[in-house]
């Protein structure tokens, strides 16, 4: 009802008023997208990637504080190289400089803002490469996240397969506390 009432709330507004633009119901409007983390119950690729974001959030937390520090520093670094000599076109502001930064680093380079002076550029090609290294060094962490969470829920498919009927309760014992140990 959330999801599909503002489209008949502005309906009727626009039938009396005439007016269509209310921005209070663009809120209610995002329940919309609620409604797509359910899928993630439907599908297990989606609960995968949950657990292994789960799984690994002090590591993509360490990487978003260095990656936000490296853009600073390589920010600071153009602007005033850019502005040691005269008054750089593009490199205005701070602000001029950490969106160049941001953009360099997300291996973007829109070109609308770009360095003039030979310092500004060889700290560019720095910056371009130091953005490579932070961007592949978590693959690596991600990558074994994955595996240890796809092989726990591999093992916890073949657990739920095993008919306990046919075992004699040593086994069910042992099994039991396989399982146990798998979930943790």
């Amino acid at each position: 009802m959330i999801a599909v009432g503002p489209f008949y709330m502005q309906l009727i507004t626009y039938l009396f008023n005439g007016d269509v633009h209310l921005p209070s119901l663009f809120v209610l409007r995002m329940g919309r997208v609620v409604r797509l983390f359910k899928l993630v119950r439907r599908i297990p690729a989606l609960s995968i990637v949950l657990n292994i974001i789960n799984s690994s959030y002090k590591e993509l937390a360490m990487l978003a504080v260095l990656w936000s520090l490296f853009v600073y520093i390589s920010a600071a670094m153009v602007f005033y190289l850019e502005n040691m000599e005269s008054e750089s076109v593009f490199f205005k502001t701070m602000f001029h400089s950490l969106w160049w930064s941001v953009v360099t680093m997300g291996t973007v380079g829109y070109g609308d803002i770009y360095p003039t002076e030979v310092a500004g550029k060889v700290a560019g090609v720095f910056v371009v490469f130091g953005s490579m290294i932070f961007l592949t060094l978590p693959m690596t962490v991600i990558v074994s996240k994955f595996n240890e969470v796809y092989d726990g829920m591999v093992q916890q498919e073949k657990l739920d397969d095993v008919d306990f009927t046919s075992m004699t309760l040593r086994e069910r014992i042992v099994l039991i506390q396989t399982r146990e140990n798998v979930i943790n």
